[in-house]
């Protein structure tokens, strides 16, 4: 059918063990759920013929950004960098 999809939940053992058979169910219009200590982590899904590839680096050159103060200290150490 269609339109319809069945959701599957798998824990991180079981997305190991049978990827195979999820990437195939995901395939199939079914939508895989991947779920770490109960919550949802990540979802497998059909991309359908609609799908547009993505082309690296179309966007250069188009998006700037200019800093209008000096980064400070603090924001440094926060970023990983020691004085």
């Amino acid at each position: 059918m269609v339109g319809l999809t069945k959701e599957m939940k798998y824990t991180w053992d079981e997305l190991e063990k049978h990827l195979g058979e999820l990437m195939t169910a995901a395939c199939s219009h079914e939508t895989v759920v991947i779920v770490r200590a109960g919550k949802p982590v990540a979802k497998l899904v059909h991309r359908g013929p609609g799908f547009k590839q993505r082309t690296p680096g179309r966007l250069g050159g188009t998006i700037s950004y200019k800093r209008t103060t000096p980064i400070r200290s603090r924001e440094l150490a926060d970023l990983g960098f020691e004085e």
